[in-house]
């Protein structure tokens, strides 16, 4: 068994540092994605409060003879469809239009109301309809979703802290503030390496990866407590114990990881727009969640709590001279 056990974790250790490595190296160089088109730059976006008739096409028709009648060169265009409306997302070639804020504040104006004229001609259902526009580079826009987060991060282990001295012992304290924070960051990292759009959900999904680890990793460590406790195992190794509570908690792993892949799966087919988004980050915040709790719990558990009896040991061992 302690083979088989050494060998799992060997196993989960390389996996997620491989994760880690690969996406916080993407991230680092490229830094989150930011448009459904999976690319970064300069973005004009168009967007119209309802989606109705053929408002979609008239966005997109009039954009394009904009732009060709400014010289400004698109590389790519994607829409984005929400319950409130619907936007337009235009890739630039270059970013000589933003160097100018005056002629970018014309532009933006420009086409406002170039859009919101065709729609009233179009009259019916488009008339009236009001339209926003907007532009940044994608740079600015990961750094401010960075920021959001570490901020996120930085509450998580903050709460796991506030745990770890109030409620737990050492040793399942610190296990569950290495799996929590094991696990957001190999949600960051997965998000990066997937180049799944960041905005608007990274945040949520690392707290929600961060809560979910040390949800489950201290419902392995209260079983490992229940089990040092029995007679049956009183001349068993922490490690041997850790085993037996991680193979006891199987079946919670499974009904957790079935929760998270059909709500999931229900967002991504069912949704539109940041829904299916939404059913992307809770399958990766959920999938890093299971991975780490699953692969690390029952190890730093029996290390932390083998560390634990030595100093123990050593202190009585001291007292006693």
């Amino acid at each position: 068994m302690k083979n088989l056990k050494i060998s799992k974790f060997k196993l989960f250790v390389v996996i997620a540092l491989a994760l880690l490595v690969v996406g916080m190296t993407l991230l680092g160089i490229f830094g989150f994605n930011q448009t459904v088109d999976y690319a970064d730059g300069y973005e004009i976006t168009v967007k119209v409060e309802s989606n109705l008739g053929d408002a979609e096409s008239v966005m997109k028709n009039v954009s394009d003879s904009y732009f060709d009648e400014k010289g400004i060169k698109t590389v790519s265009y994607a829409f984005q469809e929400l319950e409130e409306g619907e936007t337009l997302i235009f890739k630039l070639k270059d970013g000589s239009v933003f160097e100018d804020t005056l002629k970018l504040e014309d532009i933006k104006a420009e086409l406002k109301t170039k859009i919101e004229t065709a729609f009233a001609e179009k009259g019916g259902a488009l008339s009236g309809l009001q339209v926003t526009v907007d532009a940044f580079t994608s740079h600015n826009h990961a750094n401010e979703n960075v920021k959001g987060v570490v901020i996120a991060s930085a509450i998580a282990i903050v709460a796991c802290l506030i745990y770890l001295f109030f409620m737990e012992k050492l040793s399942g304290a610190l296990t569950m503030l290495i799996t929590s924070i094991g696990s957001a960051l190999l949600s960051i990292a997965v998000i990066a390496l997937a180049r799944i759009p960041a905005s608007p959900f990274v945040a949520c999904t690392v707290m929600l990866s961060a809560i979910l680890a040390g949800i489950l990793s201290i419902g392995i460590v209260n079983r490992c407590r229940e089990l040092t406790k029995s007679v049956v195992y009183e001349k068993s190794s922490y490690g041997e114990i850790g085993a037996v509570a991680l193979k006891e908690s199987n079946l919670r792993t499974i009904f957790m990881a079935i929760s998270i892949v059909c709500a999931s799966l229900l967002l991504i087919i069912l949704g539109t727009g940041y829904l299916k988004l939404l059913g992307l980050h809770i399958l990766v915040g959920g999938a890093a969640a299971l991975f780490t709790a699953y692969g690390f719990t029952d190890v730093l558990w029996a290390f932390f709590k083998g560390f634990d009896k030595k100093k123990k040991v050593i202190a009585k061992q001291e007292e006693n001279n």
